[in-house]
């Protein structure tokens, strides 16, 4: 990032709508002295910042940072942010990013002043966990960061216009997959086979074993598991007869939704940032 041209762009648009320091720093919930470092090229936003300084402005990010018209590679920027970085600081790091990005981007919607019960303010005791939804008729975006759940989830309108919701095959393929997920006995089988404790290939008998569920039951789950996800069923031959094996490396997809469903039914309801607007993203007539 070019410290010189952000420093003096940054001091130049403050100039320009007669801001001082100090009210720059109020409306972007920041210190006065890292408005001056800003300024003076001692140090620079983090591209979340960078997002919302380009939205209070309400310039392009190349204008923020003197570039004009010339091209800039988004990647190298942000292998240049986030290297050197241990692995959980990165991940702290996106999550920061994401939370700082959507009220930026929807800075109209998302303050006080323009939704009366748009904007909840961060909760101290909820530092620890960090949770933020933006709910608009356009996007839908979850991010919690908490002893029970890590996850980040953005839906976006598509132009099939959720269609598929009415489409009957579609229907039963996911009826299918949600009635796989609603057994108990199935889910405390995923619990074994997502975890590091499970060999990825393994018998229906090993996995009775250390799920705690009956063998007959075990086979009929993971006959179906096979067909709702990507494990792999196959006979072995060896001398003492034949022997039916299972190989999976786990299914992040399928934790996946349960961690929704889970938080759907299970979570808190104290968010660090949330603006709970539409949630009709589906619009007009489906074909």
């Amino acid at each position: 990032m070019n410290e010189i041209n952000i420093a003096t762009m940054l001091t130049k648009l403050r100039a320009e709508r007669g801001l001082t320091q100090e009210e720059l720093a109020a409306a972007l919930a920041v210190s006065n002295k890292t408005i001056s470092k800003w300024e003076n090229g001692a140090s620079s936003p983090d591209l979340a910042m960078l997002a919302a300084l380009a939205q209070y402005y309400q310039v392009s990010t190349d204008t923020l940072l003197g570039l004009n018209d010339e091209k800039r590679d988004w990647r190298k920027q942000m292998l240049a942010e986030l290297g050197g970085m241990e692995l959980r600081e990165v991940g702290l790091k996106v999550f920061e990013t994401l939370r700082a990005t959507f009220p930026a981007l929807y800075h109209a919607a998302c303050t006080s002043e323009n939704a009366a019960e748009g904007m909840t303010p961060i909760l101290p005791a909820a530092e620890s966990m960090p949770r933020s939804e933006v709910s608009t008729g356009s996007v839908w975006q979850f991010s919690i960061c908490s002893d029970n759940v890590n996850l980040a989830v953005l839906q976006l309108k598509n132009r099939a216009n959720f269609a598929w919701l009415k489409e009957t095959e579609a229907q039963q393929s996911m009826a299918r997959l949600l009635t796989f997920l609603a057994d108990p006995d199935a889910m405390s089988m995923l619990a074994f086979i997502c975890s590091e404790k499970c060999s990825v290939s393994f018998t229906a008998e090993y996995v009775a074993e250390n799920a705690a569920i009956p063998v007959g039951k075990a086979v009929q789950l993971l006959d179906e598991f096979c067909a709702v996800s990507d494990c792999i069923k196959s006979t072995a031959h060896l001398s003492e007869g034949e022997v039916t094996l299972y190989e999976s490396v786990g299914d992040g997809l399928l934790l996946s939704v349960l961690s929704l469903a889970y938080e759907k039914m299970c979570g808190q309801r104290g968010y660090n940032y949330k603006y709970g607007g539409s949630g009709r993203m589906i619009g007009g007539e489906q074909a």
